[in-house]
Parts: structure tokens; sequence; C-alpha cells
């Protein structure tokens, strides 16, 4: 999806560069805060006076701050903290915000979200979803980690809880594994990685003050939401994805996955096989396990018949009863660790249902074992909550998941950071427009700076 594409179900968005910007450094190396900005206009201060009834004249804004003599008197930082300063959310009904890192970027207006507010669009509460593995990859967060202390402090204590269980450092593997290797979907490399974007994802939303009134993930991604939901601590959740990646390597290399699209609801019959096993199950979509004979033979059908279909990346048969023999030692392995009941809400895709209950060692076994049900967990958020006044926020590296939740809430509010860019600071910051837009009052756009964090 492009950065065109997922913002203008947000509203009138204007990218009016998709060119590379370079903010920060480009590995785990070190930690540095650039001056990539977020300034916010459209809520007055600082002598830009807009009125929230009419559109911009953005050219009669920048006018203004030319002749207020603005650009040459004041720094470019010492303006976006007046704007995030005087910002008066409740009384906004035109917001905006361009990202840039000097003067002469916000002159050009490379990266912009504007939208008009109508009264209906309100966001009150942000569903986290939590995605799987499959799209991770070894330089996955590093922008972050070099432009943001929050998430980089987060990785660096996560790295160094792995350590203690592994023996080496996480961040020192991603960095050392060759390109086009495909050792990050190993899962001693592959849970441990993504545990490391995931939670730093999580703190550093928390770090503008964008916290879940909901949360969901697929698969791996429940892990996610166990952290987020204060069901275990950081500690216990690494001792968990030490214990669940090393045991699940043992299942490895006996098989594959295939994502099908239903056609018009059912598929085919010549489609199923013996040797296929369900994985599980999205809205109008189907996973399901095979060698990986069966699977390439069965997308070239797919293929020829035009059905949408998608082999996994993933080196194994999860879902399946092929997890099965590792039962006895997921109970021995996770038995001593103390759940704790969820503090918000989180619906299992596990089960379906909103979870109420503490989970413990057999509900993780079932998490590796039983098919998924996303569509089912998704269905049950759209009945017990007021989803309009929800938007999805999505932490992965890869998949948004919007084509399966677009196609039973057709005007849901999704928002992920663009894969269209390597840019991920220019992508995080653009999320954080998207939800400001649209009209969710909650973000601290402060703590992009290290003196107000």
């Amino acid at each position: 999806m492009t950065i065109l594409g997922s913002l203008s179900t947000m509203g009138n968005v204007k990218p009016t560069s998709m060119t590379r910007s370079s903010f920060g450094g480009s590995s785990f190396g070190g930690s540095s805060q650039s001056a990539n900005n977020v300034a916010c206009g459209g809520c007055g201060g600082n002598g830009i006076n807009i009125d929230a009834n009419v559109n911009v004249n953005l050219g009669g804004l920048l006018e203004n701050l030319k002749n207020d003599n603005s650009m040459n008197s004041k720094p470019f930082k010492e303006f976006v903290i007046e704007q995030c300063i005087k910002t008066d959310l409740n009384n906004s009904k035109y917001r905006k915000i361009i990202i840039a890192q000097d003067w002469e970027e916000f002159l050009v207006q490379k990266y912009i979200v504007e939208s008009p507010l109508n009264g209906t669009n309100n966001l009150k509460n942000i569903i986290f979803l939590f995605g799987a593995q499959g799209d991770q990859t070894p330089t996955m967060g590093m922008k972050l980690y070099d432009h943001f202390s929050a998430y980089s402090s987060t990785i660096d204590k996560l790295d160094g809880l792995f350590k203690q269980y592994i023996g080496y450092s996480v961040i020192n593997k991603l960095l050392d594994i060759p390109k086009g290797s495909k050792e990050i979907f190993d899962q001693s490399v592959a849970q441990p990685s993504l545990t490391l974007y995931t939670i730093g994802m999580f703190e550093l939303y928390k770090h503008f003050n964008i916290n879940p009134s909901i949360v969901f993930g697929l698969s791996f991604g429940e892990i996610g939401c166990m952290y987020a939901a204060n069901c275990l601590s950081m500690e216990n959740i690494v001792k968990l994805v030490y214990h669940r990646s090393t045991i699940q390597s043992l299942s490895t290399g006996n098989g594959c996955m295939i994502l099908i699209r239903e056609k018009q609801g059912l598929l085919d019959s010549r489609y199923h096989t013996n040797e296929l096993e369900v994985a599980g199950r999205f809205p109008r979509t189907i996973v399901y396990n095979a060698t990986k004979e069966s699977a390439n033979s069965l997308k070239r059908i797919l293929d020829q018949d035009g059905v949408k279909n998608h082999i996994i990346p993933l080196p194994g048969k999860f879902h399946s009863r092929a997890q099965k023999p590792l039962k006895p030692k997921i109970l021995e392995s996770l038995s001593h660790l103390n759940f704790d009941r969820p503090s918000i809400k989180w619906y299992s895709t596990v089960t379906g249902e909103l979870s109420s209950e503490k989970v413990d060692a057999n509900y993780i076994y079932k998490n590796i074992r039983k098919p998924f049900l996303f569509d089912s967990a998704l269905s049950s958020i759209i009945r017990e909550n007021q989803i309009d006044e929800c938007a999805f926020l999505v932490i992965s590296p890869g998949t948004d998941y919007s084509n399966h939740i677009y196609s039973v809430l057709q005007n849901a509010t999704i928002i992920s950071m663009s894969k269209s860019t390597d840019d991920e600071v220019t992508s995080f910051l653009m999320t954080l427009g998207k939800l400001f837009c649209n009209g969710f009052n909650n973000i601290n756009f402060l703590s992009q700076f290290p003196e107000f964090a």
C-alpha cells in the first residue's frame, strides 16, 4: 500500500513528494535524536489564523509566516514547539500535520496530512492489532532505533534480557544476517526479533500518549497482546518467547502455509485434498497447511483460475497437528509463569471472543496448535464495541491486514506504517498525523523532543 493509498481514506492528504528523506542513521549501532519534526497547524497560535469553517489556503498561511518574519528570526524547532504547546484540540475543526526537519522542508510541504473535521470523525478508542510472523526483516526498526530514544531504550532492555537466555545479542545477530538470507524466518531468530519490534513499537506509541482500549493479535501477535494488556511483565515475556521459539524450532521444515482468498464465499471442492489442513481463518480468506509440493501444485491451479493466493514464507506447518508433539514441552517449560488477568479488552484469536480470564501455559499451546480465528475475533470486536469511534492501529513490520478488515467493515479507519518508503521515521510520524486528523485528541506531540519527554 502506498502512502497516498493509505492516507486517502483519512482525509485530504497531499504527499507532494515520495522521495526518500534522510532522517537519522541506518543501523542499530547508536542512538541519537535527529531533527525530524511534526509541525501541528490548524489550531491557532504563533500568529497562524485559520478559519475553521473553510479549507486553508496554504499559500496564505506561508505568506503570513513570511510577513511575520518567523522564518528568518525563529529556529524551526522553536516554531514547532510553539505549535504543539498552543494547540487547542477540542475546538479545532480543521487539522493539519506537516512533517519536516527545517524551514526549507516545511516550505516544500513534502509530507502533509490534513482533514476537515465535521463533528462525526472523532476517535475515542484505538484498537491495537499485533501482526504475525511472515513479514519480518533484519532491518525492521533500525531507523526508529536511531531516532527515538523511547524505542531504542526498550530494544536495549529486551536485548539484554534475551542475552541472559540465548547468550548473544539479538541486535548483533540481525546485523550479521546476509541480505536475502532466510535465517530471519528461523524460529530462534524470528520470534525474539519480532518481540523486540512489537514491544518497541508499543512503547514508542505509549511515549506519545497513544494507548489501546482494545487489543487483538494474530498468532505470534498475541505476545504483544499479553504485554499490552499487562498479563505478563517484560521479563516474563522474554522468558515465554525464549521457550516458545526454542520448542517450536523442533517442528520446522515439515511443510508450509498457503493463504487462499475464497471466491464467492466457497472454494471449489477440487482445491481440497487430504494433504490440506486449515491453519486459520480471515474474513473470506482461509490459510491452509500443506507440504511444499502440494502447496506449489495448488498455487499453480489457483493462479490459472484467477484465485488470489499467497504462500507464506514460514518454515513449517504452524497451527496444525505438527505442533501436537510439542505440548508436553510447552506445558512443562511455561507452567511456572504467573499470568495476570487482562487490564484492557483483549479479543483472543484462539477463541474468537473477549478474553477475561487468566491465560496459562495451555493457552500458549493452543495459540500455536489451534487454527487462528481472526474472523471471529474481528466480528466480536465489531459487535461488542462502538466501532465508528475506533481506529485500528496495526503494529507489524509488513502486512497491515486492511483487506481483511475492509471486507467486513468498509468504513473502517485503519492506520499503519506505510511500506512504500524505507524511511521508517517519516512513516511512523505519518501514523501520528493520521490519528490526529481523524480526531484523536490525546497525542502528546511534545514527546518528539527529548527535553519534553
